[in-house]
């Protein structure tokens, strides 16, 4: 491995790591944290820097900005959690404009498998009272939607790459 491409390793550990940890987070405890939140834009201008060429920075940080608007309102009406919508807005960052209706249909796509797995799964779960099983997989809870963003996000890094 040379040392250029040291950096790109770091910045795709780190950003799997932070999507791997925002879904257990997300089952568990229905909570992603904010550090996580923070992380990925974060970890967005360190890749951004070392990427070969321009970066299409107002493209990137618009469609942040624009999904933090709509996810917020999906928030305040009480369609989405608080944790989703910041990580949604965090990840829409990465996916820019030229990503973002793929990043969107990815989450959507694998947000109906998660309820579909989940709808199967969770009457099995309930049938087996002497497993401590987290709420998110037992009936009448809400869906852990950050796993289906985490999803979405890795499905347009690996098929769309930002850099």
């Amino acid at each position: 491995m040379s040392l250029d491409s040291l950096p790109s390793l770091v910045i795709d550990i780190l950003f799997y790591g932070s999507l791997v940890a925002a879904g257990v987070f997300d089952i568990l405890k229905f909570r992603i944290p904010n550090a996580i939140v923070v992380a990925l834009p974060a970890l967005f201008l360190v890749a951004a820097v070392f990427a070969p060429g321009t970066v299409d920075w107002l493209g990137h940080l618009g469609a942040g900005a624009i999904v933090l608007v709509c996810a917020a309102l999906l928030f305040h009406f009480n369609l989405m959690g608080g944790g989703d919508a910041k990580l949604l807005a965090s990840l829409a960052i990465w996916a820019g404009f030229d990503r973002l209706l793929p990043f969107l249909a990815a989450v959507s796509i694998l947000g109906g498998v998660l309820a579909l797995v989940l709808l199967l799964f969770r009457p099995v779960c309930a049938r087996l009272p002497s497993v401590h099983w987290p709420l998110s997989l037992l009936p009448g809870h809400p869906l852990p939607y950050g796993v289906a963003i985490g999803g979405g996000a890795v499905v347009m890094r690996v098929m769309f790459p930002v850099f």
